[in-house]
């Protein structure tokens, strides 16, 4: 409204007779000229008590804003070369997401306390339905790290790991109700109050989120009843594979060449876990478990079902005292989570790539999505902050590449399934070591103990401890730092700050 009635006022000024009566900001009469000369009308910086910019008055950065997204053509701008050049690079780069979507996915499984295939069929669900319809193109959702440490909170023990936890049945109406949660959200347009959420908030939900990835890892080198350690050159051997997957996947993103820049470091951390696995642990008469042993993948999983009918669940515990309770808390927990990091991703990506956001739609989608992956059997799942920003900045501003990258999940679940089944279990606990490390916020040490001093000591550093905390903030809202795909095919005319960028993955 306020760009509509400011260039309505333009328009009648350019009309208006030489020498008229009336005068405006910004417009000077030409003397002896047979028009009006109209000067660029600048910024200005008035607001409403609310926080919100008057009306009839431009807000700050409105022409920067416009500026930076004329910057990245959209579809209808481009000629037939530039469109094909576009959905080629689309494509590959959710080739790639796709890649790296699928180990995390797997091992939020575990951490979830359910199957493989649950998370896997979570992923491609809401990740179509919110690249395809969501508010918010270039952003990629599918299962995430801090649903499922709460989905994990929940449920209990597995016998076996790799199986589902006891009271998994609660899982499925709690997703329902959730993303019924998310619609009423959109509904009222409650998404609006996220940005009232203290920073302070988000790093300790942050810090939290990682602790509890990294000591969830413990039960790989635990036996199968989680009664006692595993011991002997199996725990040996298991160590030696943790460590290589880990160091591949921390390191791969640092060396200087572009075969780093090209494969995934989770995917390469999983195929160098199983070259040890299968080149030197077996052939030296030892073995460790992997997928297929804990949690096969078989073509009876390999399509979604709806939970009712499904023969593996127990739908009786649902009318069990306490039950409703849980699923209620459940469900709110689920909502929340999945609600504030999907808006706050959004922002993220938005800053990225300067094309509108649509937060009614991404919660509307969010919502649609989650009651049809609980109605399959799936787990849920939100925005996944890492992958977002690895898909915006290696040049995935559209809805291309989070459909492409879905649709490469659901081939691996119902065609290429066998190779999941290779993958060793000890492998997947370094990929998610990792994860773990770079969500937590170690800057946030120092700031806490220096809270703690006396103020005498800590009055000469306050300032430069908030400067610290407020981009340590932002840089965490931007997730994990992944590796810029640089290849000729990945092209993009955009720079972005690689401080907003370094942080968690995984989240």
């Amino acid at each position: 409204d306020a760009l509509g009635a400011l260039d309505a006022a333009a328009a009648a000024l350019a009309s208006a007779p030489p020498g008229g009566a009336s005068a405006m900001p910004g417009a000077a009469n030409d003397k002896g000229a047979k028009g009006v000369t109209i000067d660029p009308v600048p910024d200005v910086e008035m607001t409403l008590s609310d926080g919100q910019p008057a009306k009839g008055k431009r807000a700050p950065g409105v022409d920067r804003e416009r500026s930076a997204m004329a910057a990245a053509p959209q579809w209808h701008e481009m000629d037939t070369r530039e469109k094909v050049s576009h959905v080629k690079t689309e494509v590959l780069i959710g080739i790639i997401i796709f890649l790296s979507q699928l180990p995390e996915s797997v091992a939020f499984a575990f951490l979830a306390s359910m199957t493989p295939p649950t998370a896997l069929h979570s992923a491609w669900i809401i990740g179509f339905i919110t690249s395809a319809f969501g508010g918010r193109p270039g952003m990629i959702s599918g299962a995430a790290g801090a649903r499922a440490t709460i989905i994990g909170s929940f449920l209990g023990t597995p016998d076996r790991v790799g199986q589902n936890g006891e009271g998994v049945e609660i899982v499925f109406p709690s997703v329902i109700i959730s993303g019924g949660f998310m619609l009423l959200i959109w509904a009222t347009k409650f998404y609006r109050y996220t940005k009232l959420i203290p920073e302070s908030v988000l790093v300790g939900f942050l810090n939290g989120l990682g602790l509890l990835i990294i000591l969830s890892q413990v039960y790989t080198f635990r036996n199968d009843d989680d009664t006692e350690w595993r011991t002997g050159a199996e725990l040996g051997w298991m160590l030696l594979i943790t460590f290589v997957s880990w160091a591949t996947m921390e390191f791969t993103p640092k060396l200087p060449c572009r075969f780093s820049s090209l494969v995934p470091s989770s995917l390469l951390a999983l195929v160098m876990g199983a070259i040890v696995e299968f080149a030197l642990v077996r052939p030296l008469g030892a073995r460790t478990d992997t997928i297929g042993d804990v949690a096969e993948f078989t073509p009876e999983n390999a399509y979604p079902v709806p939970f009712m009918i499904d023969p593996q669940y127990d739908l009786a515990r649902l009318n069990l005292p306490g039950v409703p309770t849980r699923i209620f808390v459940l469900s709110i927990l689920l909502c929340a989570v999945g609600s504030i990091e999907s808006l706050l991703t959004a922002e993220v990506v938005t800053e990225v790539v300067k094309t509108p956001n649509r937060p009614d739609k991404v919660m509307s989608a969010l919502g649609v999505a989650n009651v049809i992956a609980g109605f399959l059997g799936g787990m849920g799942g939100d925005a996944t902050i890492g992958l977002s920003k690895m898909n915006v900045i290696s040049g995935g501003t559209s809805r291309i590449s989070g459909v492409v990258a879905s649709i490469g999940v659901v081939l691996s679940v119902t065609v290429a399934y066998p190779a999941l089944n290779l993958v060793p279990m000890s492998a997947l606990t370094g990929v998610m070591l990792v994860v773990g490390l770079h969500t937590f916020s170690w800057p946030s040490i120092p700031y806490a103990v220096a809270a703690c001093l006396p103020e005498a000591w800590r009055a000469t550093g306050r300032a430069r401890c908030h400067s610290s905390v407020i981009s340590m903030v932002s840089s965490k809202l931007g997730a994990f730092s992944p590796p810029t795909l640089s290849a000729p095919w990945m092209r993009t005319s955009r720079t972005v700050p690689a401080s907003r960028f370094a942080g968690c993955e995984g989240c």
